[in-house]
């Protein structure tokens, strides 16, 4: 049920750093005046830092984009992926541990997971496509996905880069990190 304030429509996304900093964004949330009057506003962009005991850290918020995934390369630097507020255009985003923008790249379409690598590459899934920028936010490549396909998840390792979700019917597809060319695919449906 709607608080005062604001209720959540969609979960968040969670990264943890090494020192005990946890990085939560969640949204879009609408607003309410009281427990059932909405306000007609949808407020997008909310993003949290606390620290190891819970406590809230002071930390600007990344204006402008319903963040529907968050990670942190090895520097610390804060790696999200969404949409950008009151447009689609869909974005992925580079801000250093501070929450200073260093760069910003189209995708799209709405990024739903990110994968980094060893070398601080990342990989991006969005709605239509799996892309690959290196740590300086230059495109490497990109594979579209075929028309009703859907990731929802990436994981990295040091050779390949794996993902699943739904391409008629569940998957998981392991491709190559040099071209992000499928190797291998596997069927998940049930009973397989």
């Amino acid at each position: 049920n709607p608080v005062n304030g604001y209720n959540p429509c969609y979960p968040g996304a969670l990264a943890a750093a090494d020192d005990g900093r946890l990085y939560w964004a969640s949204g879009p949330f609408w607003a309410y005046v009281d427990g059932t009057t909405w306000t007609g506003d949808l407020v997008i962009d909310f993003f949290r830092v606390y620290n190891r005991n819970g406590d809230r850290v002071p930390f600007p918020q990344l204006h402008g984009s319903l963040i529907r995934a968050v990670k942190l390369d090895s520097s610390g630097n804060i790696i999200v992926g969404g949409e950008s507020n009151g447009t689609l255009f869909y974005t992925l985003r580079k801000y250093d541990s501070v929450g200073s923008l260093i760069w910003s790249a189209a995708t799209g379409n709405i990024v739903v997971d990110i994968a980094i690598d060893s070398s601080d590459n990342i990989y991006a899934a969005s709605t239509n496509a799996i892309v690959k920028y290196n740590s300086a936010g230059t495109l490497q490549w990109s594979q579209s996905l075929v028309y009703g396909d859907s990731v929802y998840t990436l994981a990295v390792d040091a050779t390949y880069l794996y993902d699943s979700g739904f391409f008629n019917g569940g998957r998981i597809e392991k491709r190559n990190l040099s071209d992000g060319e499928i190797v291998t695919s596997v069927n998940t449906d049930y009973p397989n």
